[in-house]
């Protein structure tokens, strides 16, 4: 069997390849017949009781070299040519009953041949193609006896447990087994004989040089053509590098997990002491304030001017570290507590805001322009007020123009809708624009543009991030600002 199947895959290799266009094929087949009719002929008449006995190799040696198409196009012209020339009476069609009985034997056995040639390349083909699968394959694959001796080994099967297929081969596959595994293979091996396919089995097999290995392991029943379970194919995957990572993975998450508890409690400390720090600064400083305000009224006839100065500059000092003291604990206060969350319209918003604001606007000379009308969202009734109010105001102040303005209004580019507060002031330069947002964060002299104590766009964007929003910005200096946020729990 052997012999034949390598003169096959000789053929195939040296013959059949080179003859890839058909007419060849059938020109070559044509050519064997031939010959096989002159070898009949130059024999004939010793053996006229079988005419078609030289035609059988040509119909094997076709169907090899050929194909099926020019054995069956030879089965049917060597048919007519022996009816005609070998079978009696000669040199004429006979259609006498043992010709045709004769011709039917030869046709249907010669068919019967080609389909068995057919089957075979077919087989030879898909056991090729399967031998190079298991041999190329990144897996290991194996196979073994029903009494668990090895009959397969692949390159993957010597690359990750160390034995050669010489070694491997005829041995006992639980060589492979730690000791105290040893009883995984009766078990093994009797859900393989009740037919069982068994998937993802994770376990731990030996190397040669005695290292453990962790693998996936399925197993999968042989059947011989009559359904009894004679071995069973083995594919084992190597998942050492995969529990490595899904350790470093679960380290990695537990550290992160720590990571972020710790940084709950530092921010939930930093906001207890901004809270503490801000709530107990305010009493000194109102004692400050106060104990100023006397000296000022009681004493000043006693003071010269320099002395008044000073005293007005405490004042002022005073007033500006009260208003630090509560910039610092209303942001305290919005990293700590809930936002309650209802309905709300911001055009409503707008419209009070306006309202709230008008003597600022008016002292200021700015108008406040409309953009459109804004949606409804779901969100905190007053801290969205107070966006707003620092926004617009601060538009406000921050304008040398001598025709102010400030426009609000909304633009859906997509999925969220965008509010945007835009002026006609200063500008922001380029360098300044990465920190704005920063508590008490000033990028003009105390005293020009109103002063005031550097933490309004700070907590704009405290009150948005608590809203799972974003805000940003675009400006050109000497030509205004406009401001965009979302508020993505309003969506």
């Amino acid at each position: 069997m052997a012999t034949v199947r390598a003169l096959m895959a000789a053929v195939d290799r040296v013959i059949f390849d080179a003859l890839k266009k058909p007419l060849l094929r059938y020109a070559l087949g044509l050519v064997i017949f031939s010959l096989a009719l002159g070898v009949r002929l130059a024999i004939f008449p010793l053996d006229a009781g079988y005419p078609f006995f030289t035609f059988y190799p040509a119909v094997v040696l076709t169907a090899l070299a050929c194909g099926t198409g020019p054995a069956l196009a030879g089965i049917v012209l060597s048919s007519i040519v022996s009816d005609y020339l070998l079978i009696p009476p000669a040199w004429s069609i006979s259609l006498t009953f043992p010709s045709l009985a004769a011709i039917a034997i030869y046709a249907t056995s010669s068919v019967f041949i080609c389909l068995m040639i057919r089957k075979s390349r077919q087989g030879i083909v898909e056991r090729s193609l399967l031998t190079a699968v298991v041999r190329s394959t990144d897996i290991a694959i194996m196979s073994k006896t029903m009494e668990g001796v090895i009959t397969c080994w692949n390159p993957e099967a010597e690359r990750i447990f160390g034995y050669s297929a010489a070694e491997a081969l005829g041995k006992q596959i639980t060589m492979l087994f730690p000791p105290d595994r040893i009883q995984e293979e009766v078990e093994l091996l009797a859900r393989s004989s009740r037919g069982e396919t068994i998937a993802g089995y994770e376990t731990v097999r030996l190397r040669k040089d005695g290292s453990p290995l962790e693998v996936s392991v399925t197993q999968s029943p042989i059947r011989d053509r009559f359904g009894r379970v004679t071995g069973v194919s083995i594919i084992d995957h190597d998942i050492t590098r995969q529990r490595a990572s899904e350790e470093s993975l679960r380290l990695s998450n537990r550290n992160l997990t720590e990571a972020v508890a710790e940084l709950k409690r530092s921010n939930k400390e930093l906001d207890d002491f901004a809270f503490i720090a801000s709530h107990d600064l305010k009493e000194p400083l109102r004692g400050i304030h106060n104990y100023v305000s006397f000296l000022q009224e009681d004493y000043a006839n006693r003071l010269d001017v320099e002395g008044r100065s000073m005293l007005d500059r405490i004042q002022r000092l005073a007033e500006r570290m009260t208003a630090l003291t509560d910039s610092l604990l209303t942001l305290s206060r919005l990293g700590s507590t809930p936002l309650p969350m209802e309905s709300v319209d911001l055009e409503e918003v707008l419209n009070g805001v306006a309202e709230d604001i008008k003597p600022v606007l008016g002292s200021l000379n700015v108008e406040l322009r409309r953009g459109g009308r804004l949606p409804v969202v779901t969100g905190n009734l007053l801290r969205i007020q107070e966006v707003f109010q620092n926004l617009i105001v601060n538009a406000a102040k921050y304008n040398d123009k001598p025709e102010k303005w400030v426009e609000v209004g909304c633009k859906q580019t997509g999925a969220a809708p965008v509010i945007y507060v835009r002026d006609n002031g200063i500008g922001i330069p380029p360098h300044h624009r990465d920190v704005v947002f920063r508590i008490f964060k000033r990028l003009h002299d105390q005293n020009k543009f109103g002063g005031g104590a550097g933490a309004g766009l700070t907590i704009v964007k405290k009150i948005i991030e608590r809203h799972d929003g974003r805000i940003w910005l675009e400006s050109e200096e000497g030509a205004g600002t406009t401001f965009y946020f979302t508020l993505a729990k309003g969506l």
